[in-house]
């Protein structure tokens, strides 16, 4: 049982995210997700702005979903009444103050644990069909960019994809969250839940790469709507 201070009783602060050399995060187990209506509400709650996406599909249902993603629950009940098994997105950037790092092979994974000198943060992780989330803090000096697709190594052929989803710009970025279910029928799982670690910026040094990789390298980047 959690304190109001998110200490577990009997158990230490997760305020500190606990770190170790690898990219790759422990399964901490799934709770019942519930449904799509609960597992918006959940999302609002925290402050970030969702929005209805097509059933087992990633496409916003919403026109111009940029300014109508809301964290209100008259908006989230009534759009979830018109369609009930509508997946969650939650809206990246500034707006929700949140961006997503995702990587969706085991190469990625380790690319991603070069990136930060095998010093990695746990953040909140969830669990897509091909890979892994991870939830960080929107920072005011990050790239002006929707996704970025971050290549360690830009001039090795072999070198795998990151993709930092930072909601920036005008069209923004948004990702498909927990309980949301794929085309393939898996469902989208927390691996390391918001309520149990700290959500932290990007290292400066990352955010320092990120822009000089926009500034200096061949951009490659791409914007999802």
């Amino acid at each position: 049982k959690r304190t109001k201070s998110g200490t577990r009783r009997g158990g230490v602060s997760h305020a500190r995210n606990r770190r170790n050399d690898s990219a790759m995060t422990p399964d901490v187990g799934n709770e019942d997700e519930g449904t799509m209506l609960d597992g918006a509400k959940a999302l609002a709650a925290r402050g970030w702005n969702v929005l209805p996406l097509r059933p087992r599909d990633k496409i916003p249902i919403l026109n111009s979903w940029q300014t109508a993603a809301s964290s209100a629950v008259e908006h989230i009940e009534h759009w979830w009444t018109q369609t009930p098994t509508a997946n969650v997105g939650v809206q990246l950037g500034p707006r929700s103050g949140i961006i997503d790092v995702e990587c969706d092979t085991k190469e990625a994974e380790h690319a991603l644990a070069e990136l930060f000198d095998g010093d990695f943060p746990i953040v909140p992780t969830f669990q897509a069909s091909r890979g892994k989330h991870r939830l960080f803090k929107w920072s005011d000096d990050l790239p002006q960019q929707a996704v970025i697709k971050f290549k360690a190594k830009p001039t090795d052929p072999d070198s795998h994809y990151i993709e930092f989803r930072l909601g920036g710009g005008e069209l923004g970025a948004q990702s498909v969250f927990p309980p949301s279910k794929h085309p393939t029928g898996s469902i989208y799982r927390w691996l390391i839940h918001p309520d149990d670690v700290e959500i932290i910026e990007l290292p400066r040094s990352i955010r320092w790469k990120l822009t000089l990789f926009m500034l200096v390298a061949t951009p490659i980047f791409s914007i999802f709507i």
